[in-house]
């Protein structure tokens, strides 16, 4: 090998003395004595450069000095100007796994330098593959989605507003707290994170976010042009059996080229440095990218672009932790590989100048092109969905709170503050129980008046706003009771008039309830069946008249005319003292007009829905009835078989027959099962027997927190009713 790089720095030096022979002759002395144009000479000098001859670097600083614009290029294509010569095209080699491996295997590295390498570009592969495949599989999933938008929307129509989650104290919703950013808000934390995000990014995100991508695009175009530079270089080397690296033509011992490469050398790098590359490049590029424009928080995209970029310099990072001092100190001697001159038809092969401007343009048109398509197809969208999020969790109208009356099911609600209101006089009286150290600073001692509230008496309990405000503590307090309450509560507080809330939302509930077939109070009363349902409470509260919660004897809520189911309160008085009780007869129905009557069917329809309307209720019911039956009147079976009827009894009664039957005025204890005493009517409703199978006394009298109102209006004879006492008429007598 010596004996060959000796011939070979020869014939080196042969031609160089050469160029310099013929660069002599070509000097033409200069004419009439005068100086030559610089421009000739410039040309001329051009010439001698491009036909591989080489000149004086006085004569070039010279005549560069007399056209400093213009510039020298040499066959090879590198530039001269001002006497300072820049390589041509070529590819500069860096510390890297990837360049690295050109030394692979040749005998300018020991072979366990070479497996080293070998096996560091295989970890090198593993990892930025690796962390390509992680960021694609699992941190491109794209942010506020039509379904996150649909859980923040349900979030601001169910939580943002419910009482259960204001700050009473601070009269505030949680909407307003969330919108706000407020730190002492103990709930949603991850929608106010999101919304600190949301505000952040679209003060400036859209603009940070191109700014981090496009550098990110410089960096892996500058990778993606390194990669084709490399490629070209590889490609231009002439092919042989072997390859050939000797000594520099300086005769620098720091310096080698490789004049030859072998064929299948050039194959092993195409395939094991070349293409990895590019699929990272490539891969790292797109996911990047998108990555990049998925990122809503500012401080995680700075972090993002720079974890992205330690992923495209892992290569680096692991040359110059794990690779032999003997290939790094080779790529540092080799230092470039010449790149072809492009040849252009009808131009011929540009200069190296403009080909390396040309490629500089190309990269600027390139990050171009891929931040519009970022901005348009990534940006632009994201940007979209964070202005809809942000409108949906804080546009709008943010002070109220609401709830749910249980008794109507129609949403009440107040408006709360906008700002937090001072010091409630409970949190008072803690600050003067903890004897905090307090002490005055701009812009917040006289705003909360420390020194005042330190040193003022005992506070009242209850914080009321002041008359002029919009918002009242007390509503607000108020609220919360009422969501608290359940429907007997509820309706205790509830005017008895069928116009106590507005149309329009009575509208809206009465057709909810009613599956679009009542409108108004007025409709509802031309359909009294509806009043008498057992979960039609809100129908009763809404429209107690047209329900008949004031009417004692023929009220269209029937068995159900009572507090507990939705009644209000304010009804009561108004139906113990109705001019109809007080002048009703105090006589008991008969069967005919109990048969007749639809508030007889209504009444037993309801006692259906209350013994047996519920699964696990109705099933004890049953075999409470099954048992007195058998138990108390077993020789009133019909049949033979006993044990069959009973059980025909019973799914009678569970079936809702027995109810039916006494809505029918068929009274009777079971299918085929008379009176033991032939009692019917009244007789027959209060009887012993029916008492013990059925369950209840239907002539007990009630109180306002009964489930069921009585018979006693309709049974006043065998109730024993007295003028003067509860659901009696007035006409009987006195005692």
């Amino acid at each position: 090998m010596s004996a060959f790089a000796t011939e070979l720095r020869l014939q080196q030096l042969e031609a160089r003395l050469g160029q310099v022979e013929e660069a002599l002759r070509s000097i033409a002395p200069a004419k009439g004595g005068g100086e030559d144009d610089p421009l000739r000479r410039l040309q001329s000098l051009q010439k001698n450069l491009e036909d591989g001859y080489s000149v004086s670097s006085s004569e070039l600083i010279q005549t560069q000095s007399e056209r400093f614009e213009e510039a020298l290029f040499t066959s090879e294509g590198d530039e001269i100007r001002d006497g300072i010569t820049t390589k041509g095209p070529c590819y500069e080699l860096q510390h890297s796994v990837w360049d690295a491996c050109l030394f692979i295997g040749l005998p300018t590295l020991s072979k366990c330098d070479s497996v080293l390498a070998g096996l560091l570009l295989l970890l090198n592969m593993i990892t930025q593959i690796g962390f390509v495949v992680v960021v694609c599989h699992r941190m491109l999933e794209d942010i506020l989605q039509p379904d996150q938008l649909s859980e923040l929307l349900r979030f601001r129509t169910n939580v943002a507003h419910d009482v259960k989650y204001a700050d009473l104290s601070g009269g505030r919703s949680m909407a307003r707290q969330v919108c706000s950013e407020d730190d002492s808000l103990q709930w949603a934390n991850m929608q106010t994170g999101v919304i600190a995000d949301l505000n952040d990014y679209i003060s400036i995100g859209p603009i940070l976010a191109l700014l981090a991508i496009g550098c990110w695009l410089s960096t892996t175009l500058r990778e993606l042009f390194n990669i084709t530079g490399f490629v070209s270089a590889i490609h231009r080397y002439p092919s042989g059996e072997i390859t050939v690296i000797a000594p520099g033509e300086d005769g620098d011992s720091g310096s080698v080229v490789i004049t030859q490469m072998s064929t299948f050398r050039k194959f092993m790098l195409f395939i094991f440095v070349a293409v990895p590359r590019l699929v990272v490049a490539v891969s790292l590029a797109l996911t990047g990218t998108k990555y990049l424009a998925n990122t809503l928080s500012l401080s995680d995209l700075i972090l993002n672009a720079v974890a992205l970029a330690f992923i495209l310099d892992l290569d680096e990072l692991v040359e110059s932790a794990f690779m032999p001092r003997r290939a790094r100190f080779l790529l540092d001697a080799l230092g470039t590989l010449p790149i072809a001159r492009l040849d252009v038809p009808g131009i011929g092969r540009l200069r190296g100048g403009f080909q390396e401007r040309g490629k500089n343009l190309l990269k600027l048109a390139l990050l171009l092109v891929g931040l519009s398509l970022a901005w348009m197809c990534l940006l632009q969208p994201l940007y979209d969905r964070v202005q809809l999020a942000h409108n949906i969790l804080c546009s709008g109208r943010q002070d109220f709170i609401y709830t749910v009356n249980a008794a109507t099911g129609l949403v009440e609600a107040t408006t709360t503050f906008s700002e937090s209101v001072p010091l409630t006089a409970n949190q008072k009286s803690v600050l003067r129980l903890a004897d905090l150290d307090l002490f005055s600073i701009p812009d917040w001692y006289e705003q909360q008046a420390i020194e005042k509230f330190q040193k003022d008496g005992e506070p009242a309990i209850l914080h009321t706003a002041d008359d002029s405000e919009e918002a009242n503590m007390k509503l607000l307090f108020q609220l919360l009771m009422l969501d608290k309450s359940d429907v007997e509560k509820a309706a205790a507080r509830l005017p008895c008039a069928d116009d106590a809330f507005p149309a329009g939302l009575v509208g809206d509930r009465l057709r909810d309830m009613t599956n679009n077939t009542v409108s108004s109070c007025a409709e509802l009363a031309e359909k009294p069946e509806l009043c008498a349902g057992m979960n039609m409470n809100p129908l009763r509260s809404l429209c107690p008249q047209s329900c008949g919660c004031d009417d004692p004897i023929t009220s269209a809520a029937a068995a159900f005319a009572t507090v507990y189911f939705g009644c209000p309160k304010m009804c009561m008085p108004q139906r113990a003292s109705s001019i109809k009780l007080k002048y009703a007869p105090c006589t008991d129905m008969t069967p005919a007009q109990m048969a007749s009557s639809s508030y007889m069917k209504r009444y037993f329809h309801g006692l259906y829905q209350v013994k047996l309307g519920n699964e696990e209720i109705g099933n004890a019911s049953t075999n409470e009835y099954m048992m007195n039956l058998n138990n108390s009147y077993y020789n009133l079976l019909p049949g033979p078989n006993k044990t069959e009827s009973l059980k025909e009894a019973g799914e009678f009664y569970r079936s809702g027959g027995w109810h039916r039957a006494m809505a029918a005025a068929n009274f009777i204890l079971g299918p085929g099962i008379p009176h033991p005493r032939g009692l019917t009517g009244c007789a027959f409703l209060d009887s012993e027997e029916v008492k013990q199978l059925a369950g209840g006394d239907l002539c007990f009298p009630r109180t306002d927190g009964d489930p069921v109102v009585s018979l006693r209006v309709q049974c006043p004879v065998t109730c024993g009713c007295k003028a003067e006492e509860r659901e009696c008429p007035g006409t009987c007598p006195t005692d």
